[in-house]
């Protein structure tokens, strides 16, 4: 469009610096993928349906997603929300630049199990306080670009966080607990040993000839087992192995991959002759007790797994190929 010879162009009230870094989008900073060990929902305490969750790093930080930052703020699903609001001009004054600086440098986690990639980008939950005290400060002044309910759902966050701490308000509503899972965790590394121990046979046989029956796979000899085995072997024995919902398994897969010879080896040869073998030992007498019992009646099996070990088996044998 044309432009008449007297319309004006006002000029921009600001440094030339904070113009040119508003009209270039950063660059953003590479941050290693942390995995989830718990998660909660603010939808009880505070009648909003957003997750958030207990990251694996030496922190245990809380994190929010994107979305769920938003929508914590009584704003539309969508990730760009909260980002927006702060950058307005109109927010300037009530917002720091550091604010800025972490909303373009999020964190990134993977909400799924380790063997799956569904990753999210959210931010720690004690960021929340220095966006609320934004919200809360535009809102005072009379700041139109805050509503109502935005403003009544940081102060509220606010006043909930100034009562017990923002980390320990997310770990109270995940449902960690530091000092409990701290005990766990050691627990769990004492049961692995630093170097493997020599081979010596740990799974009965007989366990194998149960588990072809129930579930329907053709016993293969000597020790190339049918792919189920494999499978039911991780989610049978390693994950619920002293209730440690793959804890363990974890740690013995650590343990492997840092071995120059792991890959000769069985994950059970990293655990201590202490506690961890026997734990094993005991947890396959129960495992085949059960296998026997239920003459392959799979119902019957994987209905007294969970009484026995307390965890709901849920893996889909259709979605394997069957092995040639």
């Amino acid at each position: 469009m044309t432009r008449k010879k007297n319309d004006i162009i006002q000029p921009i009230e600001a440094e030339f610096d904070d113009v040119s870094d508003a009209m270039i989008a950063p660059v953003p900073v590479e941050r290693p993928i942390v995995q989830v060990i718990h998660k909660g929902n603010f939808k009880d305490k505070f009648g909003v349906d957003v997750d958030c969750y207990v990251l694996n790093d030496e922190e245990k930080t809380v994190v929010l997603s994107q979305r769920g930052l938003g929508i914590a703020l009584g704003m539309d699903a969508g990730g760009d929300h909260v980002p927006r609001l702060l950058r307005r001009i109109y927010m300037r004054k009530y917002v720091a630049q550091s604010t800025l600086e972490k909303l373009d440098n999020p964190l990134i986690f993977n909400i799924s199990n380790p063997a799956q990639n569904n990753i999210a980008y959210g931010y720690d939950i004690t960021f929340l306080a220095e966006i609320c005290d934004s919200i809360i400060d535009a809102y005072a002044d009379g700041n139109k670009s805050i509503t109502k309910e935005t403003y009544e759902r940081a102060r509220r966050l606010d006043k909930a966080a100034k009562k017990q701490g923002w980390k320990s308000l997310g770990w109270a509503i995940a449902g960690y607990n530091p000092k409990f899972n701290e005990v766990i965790e050691g627990f769990n590394k004492f049961l692995v040993e630093e170097m493997s121990r020599d081979y010596a046979q740990e799974f009965p046989p007989e366990l194998y000839i149960e588990w072809s029956k129930i579930y329907k796979f053709p016993l293969k000899v000597g020790r190339n087992h049918h792919v189920k085995c494999r499978w039911l072997t991780i989610d049978h024995v390693y994950t619920p192995l002293l209730r440690s919902n793959g804890a363990i398994l974890r740690l013995l897969k650590e343990k492997r991959n840092q071995d120059d010879k792991g890959s000769y080896k069985k994950l059970f040869q990293y655990l201590n002759e202490e506690v961890g073998a026997p734990a094993l030992r005991k947890h396959l007498q129960q495992l085949l007790a059960i296998a026997t019992i239920a003459k392959g009646n799979r119902e019957k099996y994987e209905e007294d797994f969970n009484t026995l070990f307390g965890m709901q088996l849920q893996f889909d044998f259709s979605k394997l190929e069957e092995s040639k």
